[in-house]
C-alpha cells in the first residue's frame, strides 16, 4: 500500500514537472509559472526519494529475512539509508530545479559541515560507533545478551543515533552510549552463537575417589531438563587446594537467561547426589601430620558407607541403627553400564534397587507395544520396593542412561531382619501404604482385592500381603 502511494504521487508530480518543463505551464504569468515550476520540480524529487526510501526499506527486508535475522533488524539502518537518498534529492533539486551551481554550495556546506563537526563531536562520535555496531559484522545486534565494561547484563532492544538500550534480567533499562560500547571491551553471550557454556565449580574432600565423584557430577548436570545434551556435559580437575580437589562441572545452556535457573540446579543435584553417595563438599580444615604413622593415617579411605546409604532411604524410616547395621552387612554395591537393563516390565522380582550415583530411564508399554520414558531416576531415588515387599511383577523397564551405582535388596536379605524386629513391619506397611496411596487405582489389583483395601485399608491390606509373602504368621 505504502509503495503503491508513492508510486502515485512520482506519476502525479513527474507529470505535472513535465509540463511545466516544456512550457505548457498551468496559466499563469510567468512570474508564477516559474514558482509553480519550482513546487512541482521540488515535489517531484521529494517524492522520487520517498519511492526510493521505499524500496531500499523492502530490499534490506528481503536480504534479512534470508539471513533469518529480519526481527532483528536495527532501526538506524533505515534512517542512515533515507538521510543519503533525500540528501541526493535535495542535491538535484538545488541543480536541477533552481539552477544553481553546486561548487558554491558545496564548499560553503563544506565550512558549515566542518563547523558543526567540531561542535557535535560527541554526538558525531557515538553515531559513528552506533553505524559501526551496527555493519560490523560478529559485533552485536538487537536481540543478544552483552556484558559492557561495568559489568551490567542486558539484553539489547534498540540502537539509536546515540545510544544503545539495553533490559537487564530484573527488567532495568540501561542506556550505553554507543561510543563507549565501541571503547570498551564488550562480552557477547549470544555470539557466535546463542547456546553457549558455562562451568560450575565445586571443591570435594580428597578422601572421596575422583572418578567416583566426578560420575556423580556429570549425572548431576545430566538430570537437569533444560540442559543442552549436546556437547555433553564434563567434569575437568583443573588444580588442587588446601581444602580439597576442586572439580569444575561444564555446560551448555540454551541461552544467557536460562544460565542462572539450570546452574542453581545443576548446584542442587551436585549437593544432593554426593550426599547420596556418602560425599560431602569440603570446607577448610586443618590435619596433624605424623611421619612415624604416615604408611597407616595417611591412606585414601575408599569403601562406601552403605548403612549411611540407607539411613537415607523413607522407606526404611522405621528400622533402627541394628536394623540398617545388620541389612547393610548382606548387601553389596553392583555397577551397572550405560545401557545395560535393570529391570524389565512385566518380569517377576522380589527385590528393590537404590540409585547411589549415575542416572536410569523409566519406560512403559503402550497398548500398542512400543516403549515409551515416562521418567527418570536419580541418586536417591528408590525402585521395586513393591516387587520387594509382595513380589509383584515389575510394572516398569528400568535401564541405565549413564554408568550407574546400585544397591539392591532381595527377599532373602530382608526376611531375616523382619522376622528379627517383627515390630518394624507395621510401620513398613504404613509408609508404603502412604507411597502407593496415589497409584492404587493404577495397580494391578484384582476385584476382591480394591474391595478389600476399600474395608480395611491400604496399610492392613499390605500388611497382609508382606506376611503371606514372607510366609510370617499373623499376631
Amino acid at each position: 500500500m505504502r509503495l503503491a502511494l508513492r508510486l502515485i504521487l512520482v506519476a502525479i508530480f513527474g507529470a505535472a514537472y513535465w509540463e511545466a518543463v516544456r512550457g505548457r505551464g498551468f496559466d499563469l504569468s510567468p512570474e508564477y509559472e516559474t514558482i509553480a515550476r519550482d513546487i512541482a520540480g521540488t515535489l517531484f524529487w521529494l517524492a522520487l526519494a520517498s519511492l526510493a526510501t521505499e524500496l531500499f526499506r523492502i530490499f534490506v527486508v528481503t536480504q534479512a529475512r534470508r539471513q533469518g535475522f529480519a526481527s532483528r533488524m536495527p532501526r538506524l539502518l533505515y534512517d542512515i539509508g533515507a538521510i543519503l537518498i533525500f540528501f541526493c534529492a535535495g542535491i538535484l533539486i538545488v541543480s536541477e530545479v533552481f539552477g544553481l551551481a553546486l561548487t558554491g554550495l558545496l564548499f560553503t556546506s563544506g565550512i558549515i559541515a566542518a563547523a558543526a563537526g567540531f561542535a557535535l563531536q560527541p554526538t558525531a562520535t557515538d553515531l559513528i560507533a552506533g553505524i559501526s555496531l551496527n555493519f560490523r559484522e560478529g559485533t552485536i545486534k538487537i536481540g543478544d545478551w552483552v556484558q559492557v565494561a561495568n559489568g551490567v547484563v542486558g539484553k539489547v532492544t534498540q540502537i539509536t543515533w546515540s545510544d544503545t538500550h539495553l533490559i537487564t534480567l530484573d527488567d532495568r533499562m540501561v542506556v550505553v552510549r554507543n561510543s563507549k560500547l565501541v571503547e570498551l571491551q564488550l562480552m557477547n553471550y549470544s555470539a557466535p552463537q546463542r547456546p553457549y557454556q558455562n562451568r560450575l565449580k565445586i571443591t570435594v574432600g580428597y578422601e572421596a575417589p575422583p572418578d567416583r565423584v566426578a560420575a556423580i557430577l556429570v549425572t548431576a548436570m545430566k538430570a537437569v531438563p533444560n540442559l543442552l545434551s549436546d556437547p555433553e556435559p564434563y567434569v575437568i580437575i583443573e588444580e588442587f587446594s588446601d581444602n580439597g580437589v576442586p572439580y569444575s562441572m561444564y555446560y551448555h545452556v540454551p541461552d544467557y537467561p536460562e544460565a542462572q535457573f539450570i546452574t542453581n540446579q545443576v548446584a542442587v543435584n551436585a549437593l544432593k547426589f554426593l550426599d547420596q553417595a556418602g560425599f560431602a563438599p569440603a570446607y577448610p580444615r586443618r590435619e596433624h601430620y605424623d611421619a612415624r604413622e604416615a604408611r597407616t593415617t595417611r591412606g585414601i579411605e575408599r569403601r562406601i558407607d552403605i548403612g549411611s546409604i540407607l539411613r537415607r532411604v523413607p522407606l526404611f524410616d522405621s528400622f533402627g541403627q541394628e536394623e540398617i547395621a545388620e541389612l547393610a552387612q548382606t548387601v553389596a554395591m553392583q555397577q551397572r553400564k550405560a545401557g545395560s537393563e535393570i529391570v524389565r516390565e512385566g518380569d517377576a522380582g522380589n527385590s528393590l534397587f537404590v540409585v547411589v550415583a549415575g542416572l536410569l530411564d523409566v519406560f512403559k508399554q503402550t497398548e500398542g507395544g512400543a516403549q515409551r520414558k515416562v521418567g527418570m531416576l536419580a541418586p536417591g531415588h528408590v525402585f521395586g520396593e513393591w516387587s520387594l515387599l509382595t513380589g509383584a511383577a515389575r510394572s516398569a523397564t528400568v535401564t541405565a542412561a549413564a554408568d550407574t551405582s546400585l544397591i539392591e535388596i532381595d527377599k532373602t536379605r530382608l526376611e531375616p531382619i523382619l522376622t528379627q524386629y517383627p515390630e518394624t513391619l507395621a510401620e513398613l506397611s504404613r509408609i508404603e501404604a502412604e507411597r502407593s496411596a496415589n497409584n492404587v487405582n493404577v495397580m494391578a489389583f484384582t476385584p476382591a482385592e480394591r474391595q478389600e483395601i476399600a474395608r480395611i485399608g491400604m496399610a492392613s491390606f499390605l500388611r497382609t500381603k508382606i506376611m503371606r509373602f514372607f510366609s510370617m504368621a499373623g499376631p
